[in-house]
């Protein structure tokens, strides 16, 4: 089992010209509702350098559509699937996604939910 927050962590530092504000973006509320999910939750997860967002994917469509506006290439997408919960440790998997594929995926999970 892979702990899933270590993965994310590691993709930030990968990545140093992202995040350069509003850590706790990451730090309070994604850390948050990481260590709150539940086996088979599925969150889109975007990385700006301006902050995070993590959301459950079938409700990620508006926000995902919002970053993607304008001229906003340095942001990263990332599906982010929980695989196994015990105690405080998640594990999971963050999967690249490129924006149309992160905001075709919300609108594909908020059909079935809708429909």
């Amino acid at each position: 089992m892979a702990n899933i927050l270590p993965q994310m962590l590691q993709i930030l530092r990968d990545y140093p010209s992202l995040l350069t504000a509003y850590q706790e973006d990451f730090l309070v509320h994604d850390v948050h509702k990481i260590l709150n999910a539940k086996i088979g939750d599925m969150f889109i997860w975007i990385v700006r350098e301006h902050g995070t967002d993590l959301y459950p994917v079938e409700y990620a469509t508006d926000t995902v559509e919002y970053r993607t506006k304008g001229d906003q290439n340095n942001i990263l997408y990332r599906l982010v699937v929980i695989t196994s919960v015990q105690d405080h440790l998640i594990g999971g998997t963050v999967t690249r996604l490129g924006k149309d594929d992160a905001i075709d995926l919300a609108k594909r999970k908020l059909q079935k939910v809708e429909g």
